[in-house]
């Protein structure tokens, strides 16, 4: 038992802990694994109930956004704290994957896509898309030139990297538009945005999950179906959550889908560019 002070606030400490400020009373530096226990504790919410929360989130699809619209927060991780903690892990695995982007064309004859392009014919066609747009910046034109003059796995390097490196923050910004989504699809239902971004939170998260599952099993074992299984997943979290028909939901969830993606692809085509001028 302590009887000094505590160091952080100055109030009288008993017990391994702070009254006043909760600080830690120990007098020694933490060791290498009080450090990690408490990082993990505090970032990655690695504590008893995160798997309560992981198994409501992924096994009973919009029942841990309900249970917060009821007011049980606290037998649960906070969303945002989760949503920060999955992120975290996922686009660290896609940094040690690094993840290659290829380049398809389209195939009127077939009407389908072919196989990503070489990187002599990428080059051409990039080079003759390069020579049209005259009304384009010099620095711009510039920086299009040296990216064009590396090497396919130079390119595909710097690519790859802007991706790992600006997802987090493009998808975080998607969040509150995923939940304006929300609430323009369901106007009728009596709910705050901020109701409708914490199932925002919810369905990035699990969404995340099924990402991550998808780069470490899926691909490798039998190809990937993450998409249906987004697809599918959201359909039941949103019916559970707002409820209403199921043939309403479902082309909700389509048109959600849409938009989400289109989104989500404009924002990659701009990283991209960021890779290629800067």
């Amino acid at each position: 038992m302590s009887s000094l002070p505590c160091r952080n606030c100055g109030a009288p400490a008993a017990g391994k802990y702070c009254g006043e400020c909760g600080q830690s009373t120990a007098l020694h530096p933490p060791t290498a694994g009080e450090f990690l226990h408490e990082f993990v504790g505090h970032h990655v919410a690695l504590e008893g109930k995160l798997w309560k929360t992981l198994g409501k989130l992924l096994f009973q699809p919009g029942s841990l956004t309900v249970e917060y619209f009821a007011g049980r927060k606290l037998r649960y991780v906070n969303p945002l704290r989760l949503y920060l903690s999955v992120s975290l892990i996922l686009f660290a695995v896609l940094g040690l994957v690094n993840p290659k982007v290829n380049v398809v064309t389209y195939d009127p004859a077939s009407r389908q896509m072919t196989a990503p392009l070489s990187h002599d014919e990428t080059m051409r066609l990039a080079g003759e898309s390069l020579e049209k747009f005259n009304f384009a910046p010099a620095w711009v034109k510039e920086h299009a030139a040296k990216f064009l003059a590396l090497t396919g796995e130079q390119q595909g390097q710097r690519m790859s990297h802007a991706f790992t490196s600006y997802s987090p923050y493009a998808f975080f910004l998607l969040l509150p538009v995923l939940a304006l989504l929300l609430k323009l699809f369901y106007l009728r239902r009596d709910l705050y945005y901020g109701e409708h971004l914490v199932c925002a939170f919810h369905l990035q998260t699990a969404w995340f999950i099924f990402e991550l599952a998808d780069v470490l099993v899926v691909q490798a074992a039998f190809g990937s179906v993450t998409e249906l299984v987004i697809t599918v997943y959201t359909a039941l979290a949103v019916h559970r959550v707002y409820g209403g028909r199921w043939w309403a939901t479902i082309m909700r969830v389509l048109a959600l889908g849409l938009v989400y993606s289109m989104l989500l692809s404009i924002i990659v085509m701009c990283m991209l560019a960021v890779s290629v001028l800067v």
